[in-house]
């Protein structure tokens, strides 16, 4: 219980960082928001949800797909988003940051930023639906075929390629787990 509080602790400050990043190493995780209704009101809740445990068939969801740079920033990305089978994928929103996008992000994607980023970024946000079959399941960020990696371009003259160390999964019907094989508990560390 621990360890699980302490991992939450420091997704949860360096999703509150401002400024550039002082980081070694650059990740991604995603992450959901949600439409809730609350009085009559209607508002979205913030998009750094890692776990829906409640969704009502039908209902919509974001899915947010989210980079932080390492302190070398991040000019481009690639990876793939893995969709659970019992989805119905909408509608996808990309950064308008971004000017040159080659494949798609259930296929493979590859994204390239108009300029270098530093702090945290995000490439896409989709709108997802459950359909009838409400087994617990997960979204996660894969390889992408072409290159087996999960990869980011770095911000310097040649471009060179760093490896996007991923910071989670977007769990529905289960609770959130952090700290996944790439991004272990000793690299969270790390970043204090």
């Amino acid at each position: 219980m621990k360890k699980a509080l302490l991992i939450a602790f420091a997704v949860l400050v360096m999703a509150g960082s401002i400024g550039a990043s002082t980081y070694d190493r650059a990740y991604i995780g995603i992450y959901a928001s949600t439409t809730i209704y609350e009085d009559d009101t209607t508002y979205v809740d913030d998009h750094s949800v890692c776990s829906i445990m409640s969704p009502y068939l039908g209902e919509e969801f974001e899915v947010w797909i989210w980079v932080l740079p390492s302190t070398r920033g991040v000019q481009a990305v690639g990876f793939m988003l893995g969709y659970p089978a019992n989805v119905n994928m909408g509608f996808i929103k990309e950064n308008p940051a971004i000017v040159i996008s080659s494949g798609f992000l259930n296929t493979g994607i590859i994204s390239t930023y108009l300029d270098c980023q530093y702090d945290w970024v995000w490439t896409h946000h989709q709108t997802i639906s459950l359909k009838k079959n409400l087994t617990p399941r997960f979204f996660s960020i894969l390889p992408h075929p072409q290159t087996g990696t999960v990869d980011a371009a770095r911000c310097d003259e040649d471009y060179t390629l760093e490896t996007l160390y991923r910071l989670n999964y977007l769990y529905f019907l289960s609770g959130c787990a952090y700290g996944t094989k790439e991004a272990s508990w000793g690299a969270i560390k790390s970043l204090f």
